[in-house]
């Protein structure tokens, strides 16, 4: 579930920052100022993993927030019920019904990816993250394909955006074969989200575990 929550932040949000240093400036310029003009995001996404090794597809759906700098709220529904929330600082991760939830310290564990912290500590030179592969524009959508430069779980991202150069699909193509298909619909951008969506108030009887660093 940590790989889903990463590869969506990445896609979401991070494409604006590094999008010039694609070789189709047209098309990735329209992508780029969209993301650019951002504040906040909210979306609900439908998500169907092909795990390879079982062969079969499992299906899941849920809400996504994202707020700059740094904040997330991914709430999944349904029996795949989990939430993962961020205020930038600490990540949350809790199930309902649990009678714990994790806490870890943003930049800890390897609980969010370096791609997605590069975003998470404010737009930096993300270019460094990926490479930019295929570009190209199909009837009314944007596909972008993308690669991690360094060691990842997953090899590969088809984006596909509309004509207002928000995201609507995303394919992830995962190391160990698998893929997983998000699908984005019901997309608001800058409503002005309060903060208090981004921070865990544990439900009564529900412990917080401060987990610490394992390393990477």
């Amino acid at each position: 579930m940590r790989r889903c929550l990463c590869t969506i932040i990445c896609s979401l949000f991070l494409i604006g920052a590094f999008a010039a240093h694609a070789r189709d400036a047209t098309i990735l310029s329209t992508i780029q100022t969209t993301y650019q003009q951002l504040t906040d995001l909210q979306a609900e996404f439908t998500q169907e993993t092909l795990v390879e090794a079982l062969g079969r597809t499992v299906k899941s759906e849920g809400t996504l927030m994202l707020k700059k700098p740094g904040k997330l709220r991914i709430a999944y529904r349904g029996s795949m019920a989990r939430e993962y929330i961020s205020d930038g600082k600490t990540l949350w991760i809790y199930t309902p019904g649990d009678t714990q939830a994790m806490a870890y310290r943003v930049g800890d564990d390897g609980a969010i990816s370096r791609e997605a912290l590069a975003f998470l500590g404010g737009f930096g030179e993300l270019h460094q993250w990926f490479v930019v592969g295929t570009v190209r524009r199909v009837g009314q959508e944007y596909r972008v394909e993308l690669q991690p430069k360094s060691r990842s779980g997953f090899h590969a991202l088809d984006c596909r955006f509309g004509k207002d150069g928000l995201l609507r699909s995303m394919v992830v193509r995962n190391v160990s074969g698998g893929t997983a298909t998000y699908a984005f619909q019901r997309i608001a951008r800058n409503s002005g989200l309060d903060d208090a969506h981004f921070h865990f108030t544990p439900p009564k009887g529900v412990r917080v575990v401060s987990l610490p660093d394992r390393g990477k």
